[in-house]
């Protein structure tokens, strides 16, 4: 039953890495995972979670499915990711567990604080936005004052698409994992 179980673990993780693959390409060409993509790749993988590990499978995919959403969520309402990206690692937790997923949430963000100071640098925008954040900070501090905080929270920067960050994360925990 142990190459099976391998065997299996190779299709999940095929699986996984095509639907990733997929999501990073249509997030980078239009700022947009389709709804359709991540409904389908959750519902396929509790499919394939209940083919090979039948019961303890399902559980395994809702809750993978349930804290990758619950946590993603809590960046989206911070404007820290977008809906698609809430609904695209709750995707891979359906498919991967909760484990695997956490893992690959986490370094994303990671990668993503990378990814933004690249643009930042890239865009010659990175020292003035630190020399706002300086001015900010001692004004709120002397002054107590906290309209240039208010200030500096309305402004958006940049945004960029996430799966720049979950698709290295991604390959970085396939390689750990």
């Amino acid at each position: 039953m142990e190459p099976r179980r391998d065997m299996m673990f190779s299709i999940i993780g095929l699986f996984a890495f095509i639907y990733v693959m997929v999501a990073f390409y249509t997030d980078i060409r239009w700022m947009i995972i389709p709804n359709r993509l991540t409904l389908s790749a959750a519902g396929l993988g509790i499919v394939i979670q209940m083919i090979i590990y039948h019961w303890s499978g399902l559980i395994t995919s809702l809750i993978g499915f349930s804290v990758a959403f619950v946590l993603t969520l809590g960046l989206y309402l911070i404007k820290g990711v977008g809906a698609g990206d809430v609904k695209g690692l709750a995707a891979l937790g359906a498919i991967t567990g909760v484990d695997f997923t956490i893992s690959v949430l986490i370094i994303s963000l990671i990668y993503a604080g990378i990814v933004g100071l690249l643009i930042l640098v890239v865009r010659g925008r990175a020292y003035m936005l630190i020399h706002h954040w300086w001015i900010c900070f001692v004004c709120y501090f002397t002054t107590r004052e906290q309209g240039h905080l208010q200030l500096i929270t309305a402004q958006r920067v940049h945004s960029f698409p996430f799966m720049l960050a979950v698709m290295p994360a991604f390959i970085t925990c396939l390689l750990i994992f």
